[in-house]
């Protein structure tokens, strides 16, 4: 029962993430008087959660509308963050295509950054998590460490777009390098942000008591600054883990305390994530109708809102309940659409799901050409996922040794610091530092060989899997240009069988010569390699042997398209008929092209014009 339970809350929880706009600006001290308390009225209600903030940004944007362009053009990006906070999606994503002049400006590296912050919360809230994670990655990469603020809060999104796509272990560094950040800053919010954020991944990964503990950390953090809407986020992630403790009633009792102060608020996004969550809770005392009820309930809230970011698994669960009420029909077709919902949105553990659901329901039906078809397609993804997660494994081995070397750097640097500042201390408490210092000193230095030596294994492993890979490209290439060239022939061939027969059925039939040449000649074209042909063979050509075509016209500049076409089928060693039969010409013009192209590559008379080819 475990493990069903996890099934039907993975990847359900929503970030309620209190990135503060306002806390980036860095040209806060050019601010109008006017401008300035208006500033510190939005931020005051932000903080606190409260949709006022809005109103306030909304008024920060007049006040700023006869300022420089930079100042402006903050205000409105300040606007748009507010205002997908507190649900406007659309009126955001309006706001924001007003300030396309970005594309065309070279503009502060801040605003830049803190535009692509707004645009990726747009693609989130939509659950396009692809487009997302694009761009918060060039985001961070052209931001760099120069915004110190900016880069710490684009690290908590990337976190989080993560752990949507369900890369748990990536989200999970990502999540611990953004806790240095942040606590380098010393800003209490992110670093609560980054607990609860910690948190909900950890409870991905069915490790409850961490998880419970990183989220109360988040909890008792906005109680304390009376942050309600971060408040109610708390309450449903503690509801959730105690549905996986399997504490069923006590997780509705937890979302309904949510539920009931997202209600107060006007939080839309957040009913809708409570409303699913109760409806988990409901699955598991199996009360099928009223989870049901709320699951839909949760769909329209959530449209309401515009927030597609849990509409896959809430599918899913609509699917279950419908099978658990014995309608087959609808239960399919829910789990249909969460399929087609998690392909385009990228949620890829959700589509194995929704396969597995698919193929459950075919199964019971008795419809087993159906149930394989969807087998065969949900073998193919895992093995394509199996293969992607080798790939980040080795990827996060190496990230991780660079955050611990960092780590271990730091706390190096910290004893220093410690030992020069306390130098008056006595003698002896200097020699036990001492002593202390060449113990960790020595620790460190084994367990970074011993770092060394495990990365140095997966780099050697990394390698041999590239290695490896390439040559089966390789050879899947080579085939399918063998096999290509040899349908080529062997049309080429058939045609020509044909031609005869033709030739002789023509002169027989028809009385007017020129009518029976324009047949024959109709006919004769068909053996001609086609434009088409020319490129598809090219392609699968520069697949085994690549470059070799650019660099030969490089080396050879002078070179027709037929003494290409000659050269190339001449690399692949087949006989002068194969090539006049693929080139849909005579034997005698293969020759004569051979001698022109001898000639084109000044080769000696005694130099085999084959033996060139191959060796080139």
């Amino acid at each position: 029962m475990k493990g069903l339970r996890f099934v039907a809350v993975i990847i359900t929880v929503f970030s309620c993430s209190s990135i503060s706009a306002a806390e980036l600006v860095p040209f806060y001290e050019g601010l109008a008087p006017n401008t300035e308390q208006l500033f510190e009225k939005m931020q005051k209600e932000h903080r606190v959660g409260s949709s006022n903030s809005c109103l306030y940004a909304n008024e920060l944007v007049r006040s700023t509308a006869d300022s420089d362009f930079e100042l402006r053009l903050w205000s409105k990006l300040t606007y748009a963050y507010l205002l997908l906070e507190n649900d406007s999606i659309l009126k955001a994503e309006q706001l924001l295509s007003d300030s396309s002049i970005l594309a065309d400006n070279d503009l502060n590296g801040w605003l830049k950054g803190f535009y692509d912050l707004d645009r990726s919360l747009v693609y989130s809230y939509k659950g396009d998590y692809f487009k997302a994670d694009r761009l918060l990655r060039d985001a961070i990469k052209n931001t760099g460490t120069e915004y110190r603020e900016l880069y710490a809060k684009l690290n908590a999104l990337l976190a989080d777009n993560l752990r949507y796509q369900g890369k748990l272990e990536q989200s999970l560094v990502k999540w611990f390098e953004t806790l240095n950040l942040s606590e380098e800053l010393n800003d209490s919010a992110l670093i609560a942000d980054v607990f609860v954020g910690r948190g909900t991944v950890r409870f991905l990964q069915e490790d409850l008591d961490r998880a419970e503990q990183d989220i109360q950390v988040f909890f008792n953090y906005n109680k304390r600054i009376g942050n309600k809407k971060n408040v109610a986020y708390g309450w449903s992630l503690l509801g959730l883990i105690e549905y996986q403790r399997g504490n069923y009633q006590k997780s509705i009792e937890y979302n309904i305390t949510g539920y009931e102060l997202r209600k107060d608020i006007h939080d839309l996004k957040g009913q809708g994530e409570s409303l699913n969550n109760l409806a988990l809770g409901y699955m598991g005392l199996k009360n099928w109708t009223q989870a049901l009820r709320y699951l839909q309930e949760a769909i329209e809230v959530k449209t309401r809102a515009n927030d597609l970011t849990q509409t896959t698994v809430i599918l899913n669960n609509i699917g279950h309940c419908f099978a658990k009420l014995g309608d087959k029909d609808e239960a399919l077709r829910y789990f249909e659409l969460a399929l087609e919902k998690g392909v385009q949105n990228g949620q890829m553990r959700d589509v194995v799901r929704s396969y597995e659901n698919i193929i459950r329901i075919h199964s019971k039906e008795e419809n087993y050409r159906a149930a394989f078809d969807m087998q065969t397609k949900l073998l193919a993804l895992k093995d394509s996922l199996n293969t992607a997660e080798r790939n980040e494994a080795i990827n996060e081995l190496e990230v991780r040794y660079g955050t611990e070397t960092k780590e271990q750097e730091i706390q190096l640097l910290q004893q220093e610091k410690t030992i020069v500042a306390n130098r008056w201390l006595t003698l002896a408490m200097g020699l036990f530092l001492a002593i202390i210092f060449g113990i960790l000193f020595i620790d460190n230095q084994k367990r970074k060989h011993r770092q060394e030596t495990q990365l140095l294994v997966a780099q050697d492993e990394l390698r041999r899997l590239e290695l490896k890979n390439m040559a089966d490209q390789l050879g899947h290439n080579q085939k399918k240009l063998a096999l290509y060239t040899e349908n080529l022939i062997k049309k080429n061939e058939l045609v020509g069988q044909l031609e005869n027969r033709l030739k002789e059925t023509v002169e027989t039939a028809i009385s007017e010569p020129s009518q029976g040449k324009k047949i024959m000649d109709d006919f004769s074209s068909v053996r001609i390699l086609t434009e088409d042909d020319w490129n598809e063979f090219k392609e699968l050509f520069d697949g085994v042997h690549r470059g070799l075509l650019d660099r030969l016209l490089e080396t050879y500049n002078g070179l027709t398209l037929a003494d290409q076409r000659l050269f190339l089928l001449m690399k692949l060693n087949l006989s002068t008929i194969q090539i006049a039969n693929i080139l849909g010409v005579s034997p005698d013009s293969i020759k004569k092209g051979r001698y022109r192209l001898k000639k084109k590559l000044s080769l000696e008379n005694e130099m085999s014009l084959q033996d060139f080819v191959t060796s080139f």
